[in-house]
């Protein structure tokens, strides 16, 4: 189970990970960092070079393009599962569950859960009060999900460019 400490280690081993596939976490302290200490990586979640989309316990769990981390107030971890245009969580026991999405389906649609679709999602961070805003990349949108799992577009209209508004205008 990742404990607080771990979220500056687990943070700085994912985006450390070249291979696209697995969550990785590294020993270290506050005084000596990961990226400063010869210490051991291990990986926490996924399989190295072995993509898919398997649910269940995070030693077993596979991803397709991990692509942004987050932590929720309750301790959740949400893994942006980018090529397979996922939400994922892993909760306080260790366990992998699609939040948002399915696996494979690529599109550009609000609701619960499995309804909804993203495409080609990438990063993720956590309000506090544990609505989750996503870079919806290829939908040119920033999503929304709240704790239930509904999700939402916060901004953007689809299209491309540079544009200052509020909600969809933007």
């Amino acid at each position: 189970m990742l404990n607080q400490f771990s979220i500056f280690i687990f943070i700085f081993m994912l985006y450390s990970c070249q291979d696209g596939y697995s969550v990785k976490y590294g020993a270290g302290t506050s005084s000596n960092p990961p990226h400063l200490n010869l210490g051991v990586t291990t990986t926490y979640s996924g399989t190295a070079l072995v993509s898919g989309s398997t649910d269940g316990a995070a030693s077993a769990a596979l991803y397709f393009g991990v692509e942004g981390i987050t932590f929720d107030p309750s301790g959740n971890l949400y893994v942006v599962d980018g090529s397979n245009h996922t939400i994922r969580k892993i909760s306080g026991a260790d366990i992998v569950s699609t939040f948002a999405g399915i696996a494979g389906l690529r599109n550009m649609v609000n609701g619960t859960g499995n309804v909804a679709r993203f495409d080609n999602p990438g990063g993720i961070v956590a309000d506090s009060v544990g609505d989750l805003y996503v870079a919806d990349s290829a939908n040119n949108r920033i999503r929304k999900i709240t704790p239930a799992g509904v999700v939402t577009t916060f901004a953007g209209s689809g299209l491309t460019g540079s544009l200052d508004g509020t909600g969809v205008g933007a």
